[in-house]
């Protein structure tokens, strides 16, 4: 029993990296026009001057890919990795998924691959695992100090 609760433990960080991943695909197999209405309703919801001249998308991929980063650095993190290998494989795990993204947009109507998408969501990915990695350091030392009072 206590061995399928250890594998439950591995498992569940990577089905939570597979369901973010899966709700970026489902943004991305938006065709053009429901992408491009999407985008101008977030628009008006926020206001054009607050998204500092930015288009929606390019804030889409931040935001999308640096949860995805935090994430995947979490799924491995708990799977035993540690040290500089833990944000790297984050990061390239990240970046192939990034590019995963790009190319099945070609096969989207009205949409298309763009290289600089590609290196939003690596870059994104990677301010998503130091976020992670420096709330995951502020917590520990701050129990640390707890248990040493």
């Amino acid at each position: 029993m206590q061995g399928n609760a250890a594998r439950w433990r591995s498992i569940r960080p990577w089905l939570m990296v597979a369901a973010w991943y899966a709700l970026i695909f489902w943004f991305s197999a938006q065709s053009g026009d429901v992408s491009e209405w999407q985008s101008r309703r977030v628009e008006d919801f926020a206001g054009a001057d607050t998204l500092l001249m930015l288009p929606v998308r390019k804030w889409a991929h931040v935001l999308l890919f640096a949860v995805q980063g935090g994430l995947c650095c979490r799924a491995w993190r708990m799977n035993g990795l540690r040290g500089w290998a833990l944000p790297l494989a984050a990061v390239g795990l990240c970046a192939a998924l990034g590019a995963l993204d790009e190319v099945h947009q070609i096969f989207v109507p009205e949409r298309s691959a763009l290289v600089i998408d590609a290196v939003i969501d690596t870059l994104s990915a990677g301010a998503g695992i130091v976020f992670y990695l420096s709330v995951r350091r502020a917590i520990t030392r701050k129990r640390a100090r707890a248990d040493s009072n």
